[in-house]
């Protein structure tokens, strides 16, 4: 039910039929989910200046590490990490943005680019 191209609920903009929304915070859980769960990967970073600071972010806070530019086609995700120690940088960041652009193509169905910031090892 629409009038006016609005939503007869809550006056939300209507979107043509099949369309998909999704929130900046799903999108960061899931890069976080699988930055989380890759090999070599001990923490995400700040991409920001951080004078001086140490960049490592704690999990719960990992968000902060992930810079999206959702106006630009394909969809560019900037993602800073942190190695633990032996890890292979250029295997590892290859590896890294395939398998986002992988779980952002699979679960959004969205064209996706990644750029791995190496903000440290630990």
């Amino acid at each position: 039910m629409e009038q006016q191209g609005r939503s007869v609920i809550s006056g939300v903009p209507a979107r043509p039929a099949g369309a998909i929304t999704f929130s900046l915070a799903a999108l960061h859980a899931l890069v976080i989910g699988v930055a989380h769960n890759h090999p070599g990967v001990a923490a995400l970073a700040s991409i920001q200046g951080h004078s001086g600071a140490s960049p490592e972010l704690p999990w719960n806070r990992a968000a902060s590490g992930i810079m999206v530019y959702a106006a630009s086609t394909p969809l560019v995700i900037d993602i800073g990490i942190i190695l633990a120690p032996g890890t292979p940088i250029a295997p590892t960041a290859s590896a890294l943005a395939t398998a986002i652009e992988q779980e952002v193509q699979h679960g959004l169905a969205l064209a996706t680019h990644v750029n791995i910031r190496l903000q440290g090892v630990r």
